[in-house]
């Protein structure tokens, strides 16, 4: 059975259920696909196989505006696909430039997508029909369909030799190197400053594993919840604690999450509806303002809290939003925009990520 390709640099697919523009068993790019999910006005669900493995993409419109663009989210996607990791959360926005600062109302406009990976293990996390099973299980590739028919006890019976076999794939998973971990931290240039080197955002897959394996109740570290982000308690100075007050009190949703931990909770992280926390327009400038305060003092420091603290991207994506804000079209009686309009509806797609050296 043939999988995925690669066609004109991009990553080729097989649809095998959801409801896309495409016909099921097509042949498609992923940053199709993107597109298709993209100009849904609901959630949809789109399950394809690609890179010998089969996945499951949820897709939402959500309100919260994001520096990266679809390409950004295709070259995310195709990461992941070729990774180990079970799960990953992508925001990302059609506007390929953010020279107005302003998200776009169209529907379908921002986008969170889930995308997880199908196996043995994930089959109970999905309510689908017994057709549907078998049609995702029939794409596995042949060595996954072995392990999955043994596991659901198709083989009732282990010779000696297989028994032996399983027990030396267990000690070789415990005793390897975290690879699945490793590929799902994410790692900004940080050279030229003193900090931590990597970034891991968390997914309702690989959340429990870091609590397990990470001491994290005894105020090891403290949480921005400008930017959602762990970071270690001691390069919490005052200047910071300052702002992140401000932000508890005015916040009180999101100061919930922190005091109760739901940042790094599974159900929380695994919940759509849930990581949409109630916001307001000025909660994106305040962020911003606060990462441009980063920026610099990381610069004149030469030493920075987060990786993402000195990413050019995320700065230019800030200052462009700034400058949106500051510099609104039309005369100032005629303006309805920029600071001045302040609207209920908006919300913050929680994605918890720690920094860690």
């Amino acid at each position: 059975m043939a999988y995925s390709r690669v066609r004109g640099g991009d990553l080729e697919i097989q649809v095998l259920l959801g409801q896309t523009p495409s016909s099921v068993e097509d042949s498609i790019s992923l940053g199709e696909l993107l597109h298709e999910i993209s100009n849904k006005n609901d959630t949809s669900m789109v399950a394809f196989t690609a890179a010998k493995g089969v996945f499951l993409i949820h897709s939402v419109s959500v309100p919260e505006q994001s520096a990266n663009t679809i390409e950004d989210a295709r070259q995310t996607i195709a990461e992941f696909i070729r990774s180990r990791e079970r799960s990953r959360n992508v925001l990302f926005s059609l506007q390929s430039e953010y020279d107005s600062g302003e998200p776009e109302k169209s529907p379908g406009t921002n986008r969170l997508v889930i995308i997880d990976r199908w196996d043995h293990r994930s089959r109970g996390n999905f309510a689908f029909s017994t057709n549907e099973t078998e049609i995702l299980d029939v794409h596995l590739p042949e060595s996954r369909k072995s392990l999955l028919k043994s596991l659901l006890g198709k083989r009732r019976h282990f010779t000696f030799a297989g028994v032996l076999a399983l027990a030396l794939l267990a000690v070789l998973f415990m005793f390897s190197p975290r690879t699945a971990m490793e590929k799902a931290w994410m790692r900004y240039d940080t050279r030229g400053s003193k900090g931590p080197k990597y970034q891991l955002q968390f997914t309702h897959h690989n959340v429990s594993e870091w609590a397990e394996n990470n001491p994290h109740s005894n105020g090891e570290w403290a949480l921005r919840i400008d930017d959602q982000a762990m970071i270690p308690a001691h390069l919490l100075d005052d200047e910071e604690r300052r702002y992140q007050k401000w932000y508890q009190e005015r916040y009180p949703e999101m100061n919930e999450v922190r005091t109760k931990q739901l940042y790094i909770d599974e159900g929380f992280l695994g919940d759509p509806m849930a990581i949409q926390v109630k916001s307001d327009k000025t909660f994106h400038m305040s962020h911003c303002v606060r990462a441009l305060r980063r920026y610099w003092q990381a610069k004149e420091t030469g030493k920075h809290v987060c990786p993402r603290d000195i990413d050019y991207r995320h700065i230019k994506h800030c200052l462009d939003s700034l400058d949106g804000w500051a510099f609104p079209e039309g005369k100032r009686l005629e303006n309805q925009g920029g600071m001045e309009q302040e609207e209920d509806n908006w919300v913050l797609i929680w994605e918890t990520k720690v920094c860690y050296d």
